[in-house]
């Protein structure tokens, strides 16, 4: 009786063993990673309303920024008080006289400020300041010097550095505002400065342009009379 008990035994290990080296032959199973979803999916995917209405604020004063207060002081359009087709039409005028705004922003905007500036809302409480502490360039500078440059040199040096963005007449163009009559070409310091670095989406010319070719280009600019300009168009 031992011997069958024996061969029993001798038989268990040997399917025992068989079945461990068939465990081992079989190909792990390997789950797929999950595909990956793009940042900004995710990150809309994920947020609530109220931060989804946080980000479209964020991003309507991003193209405000850009786009209105090129010219614009923020409280000039804080001050106001419309419904939101007004608003609407606000933003379409300004597209209309030379801002540099997508179909997309144009929304934004107008419903960002359709939303924090309805008509129904309280005026804001009157804000007291001396005009001389007011930077502005709707203000005009007073008596400058008058500057000296040649005007057809300034055309040549405008419609090769600058009537790509602005227009071949200075009415502006699709990446940049008019600048015909615009109260910026009275102020030379700040014509200036923004020419040599640059202002939002205005690259610097400092390393283009000489001081006498800058000057050339705004006793051009300066010549330019909006309401003939426009005629001729």
């Amino acid at each position: 009786m031992k011997f069958p008990i024996a061969a029993a035994l001798i038989a268990v290990v040997l399917v025992l063993a068989g079945l461990g080296a068939w465990w081992m032959m079989v190909p792990e199973v390997v789950e797929a990673p999950a595909e990956p979803r793009e940042p900004e999916a995710v990150a809309v995917a994920d947020r609530t309303e109220e931060e989804d209405v946080a980000h479209r604020d964020l991003m309507a004063k991003k193209a405000l920024e850009a786009s209105c207060l090129v010219c614009h002081e923020m409280r000039m359009i804080t001050g106001l008080r419309l419904t939101p087709a007004q608003w609407t039409a606000e933003v379409d005028k300004m597209v209309n006289w030379g801002a540099v705004v997508s179909e997309g922003d144009r929304r934004l905007i107008a419903d960002y400020l359709a939303r924090t500036q309805p008509v129904d809302a309280p005026p804001p409480a009157p804000e007291l300041i001396a005009l001389a502490s007011v930077e502005s360039p709707e203000i005009p500078p007073g008596d400058e010097d008058p500057i000296e440059g040649d005007a057809a040199e300034g055309e040549k040096l405008y419609m090769t550095l600058c009537s790509a963005c602005h227009g071949p007449t200075g009415m502006g163009g699709e990446l940049g505002p008019s600048l015909a009559n615009r109260a910026i070409i009275g102020h030379t310091a700040a014509y200036n400065e923004i020419v040599q670095k640059g202002l939002r989406r205005m690259p610097p010319f400092g390393e283009v342009l000489k001081p006498q070719q800058q000057r050339d280009i705004l006793v051009w600019l300066r010549g330019l009379p909006r309401d003939a300009v426009a005629a001729a168009l």
